[in-house]
């Protein structure tokens, strides 16, 4: 590989790492203000529903160490590292929006809730299916585990656990 392309794909790595990075930095200053929140309102919620209080204390260290992993890409690209923050941002991003969900079942209604689930899974397969056609354009490699991983999660731990299948 030459210096320019070796260059081009730092800086690629770099931006990418750079942008998962902001986002997830948001993403734990609402997850510690929600978390705060609920704890200085009705601690109770936490109490009640371990699957909340599971996924809405576990999201913090996933998307930390998520920013962890790709800040040190942005410096030193390495693919395996590369690949834990972005799963571990995955899955922390599901437990996000899985504790939303159950938040809104537990304080407004099971209805919007279900709507809030369905309108996040089409998401993840609309958002899915438009990433694969990039990749498969660019590559011809097929690119689905981490899609197929969020759907799971969220279908699993937040919509089966709000609709009562276990």
């Amino acid at each position: 590989m030459s210096k320019k392309e070796e260059n081009i794909k730092e800086d690629k790595y770099a931006k990418k790492a750079g942008l998962y990075v902001t986002t997830n930095m948001t993403l734990v200053f609402i997850s510690v203000t929600l978390f705060t929140l609920i704890v200085a309102i009705n601690s109770n919620l936490l109490k009640e529903d371990i699957f909340l209080a599971i996924q809405i204390v576990l999201q913090i260290p996933f998307i930390i160490y998520s920013s962890n992993a790709l800040s040190r890409v942005s410096m030193h690209p390495d693919k395996i590292l590369d690949k834990f923050g972005i799963y571990t941002h995955a899955i922390g991003y599901c437990f996000f929006i899985n504790s939303i969900g159950i938040i809104i079942n537990l304080l407004v209604s099971i209805q919007l809730s279900i709507i809030f689930f369905s309108a996040n899974i089409a998401f993840i397969i609309v958002y899915g299916a438009l990433v694969q056609r990039i990749h498969l354009r660019e590559s011809g490699k097929l690119r689905i585990s981490k899609e197929l991983l969020s759907l799971a999660l969220v279908i699993l731990l937040g919509l089966f656990h709000v609709i009562g299948l276990y």
